[in-house]
């Protein structure tokens, strides 16, 4: 639940924040798309293997 909501929150925030930046050019604006997924991939991985291995 709590993996969720945080997985949840920083979609969120990082969603918002690409909005912002929607003024620059296609290029930038890809470019940070693309960071943001990473950024998503390398929070979500170890809080996936630490609760994971919390639960079992």
């Amino acid at each position: 639940m709590v993996f969720a909501f945080t997985t949840f929150a920083i979609g969120i925030f990082m969603h918002h924040y690409t909005l912002r930046l929607n003024h620059t050019t296609k290029k930038v604006y890809n470019r940070l798309i693309t960071e943001r997924f990473v950024l998503i991939l390398a929070v979500s991985f170890p809080l996936l293997k630490f609760f994971s291995s919390d639960i079992l």
